[in-house]
């Protein structure tokens, strides 16, 4: 695959997510099938791939990376459980702020893509001391949400989960995930994070409706 390119079937589509130009496009079904045939990548077959090629959607001579965003399939979500627990709003609300300025800021610096990065290797950096207390996540994850609605701000689900991904790490929680999901007829793209099978910033319910394309 070409950087910053990923894919999924949704329905009987295939959808395309350029990371690097911020869009997506929907693929012909023979190209879908192509672009998902795990054997058909690892040959440098010019017949088979020039208009994958073409598109920039795979490398000459590259070999099938990972293409398909897997993750687990949410069944719960904080945001529905009544024993969760808040934090102070008072002591939140100013660090939900601040997480959200500097996720504005970043995507307005590095864009979509680079920021997606910096994600990745925030987790990579913080995976060797990452604290493990679902109770505490959980609790951390709510409190957030809460005081998100308090903030004059519109909410938007991309720079609202990556705030939240970056309120986290900063608490030393990197052992989540950030899925961006699509689905189609009519076509939009949605974001959230969960942690296993549990969101945290979404309702099971919601993010079902939606086919992953990338995880982070």
């Amino acid at each position: 695959m070409s950087e910053g390119i990923h894919f999924c079937k949704s329905g009987d589509q295939f959808i395309v997510l350029d990371e690097i130009r911020d869009r997506y496009f929907r693929l012909s079904p023979d190209l879908g099938s192509l672009l998902a045939d795990e054997a058909a990548l690892q040959y440098d077959d010019m017949t088979g791939l020039s208009r994958l090629l073409n598109m920039g959607l795979v490398a000459k001579g590259t070999q099938r990376e990972i293409l398909q965003a897997s993750t687990i399939v949410p069944t719960a979500s904080v945001l529905d459980s009544a024993d969760v627990g808040f934090l102070s709003t008072r002591s939140i609300v100013p660090q939900a702020a601040a997480a959200l300025l500097s996720t504005y800021l970043s995507l307005k610096v590095r864009g979509f893509h680079r920021c997606l990065d910096h994600v990745a290797e925030r987790k990579r950096q913080g995976a060797s001391s990452a604290r493990s207390s679902p109770d505490e996540l959980y609790r951390l994850a709510a409190s957030f949400e809460q005081a998100r609605r308090l903030l004059p701000s519109k909410s938007r689900c991309l720079p609202d989960s990556l705030a939240l991904m970056r309120f986290l790490a900063e608490r030393r929680f990197t052992d989540v995930q950030l899925v961006i999901g699509v689905r189609t007829r009519p076509f939009s793209a949605h974001c959230w994070v969960q942690t296993g099978d549990m969101l945290l910033n979404e309702v099971a319910d919601y993010a079902a409706a939606f086919t992953p394309i990338r995880v982070v």
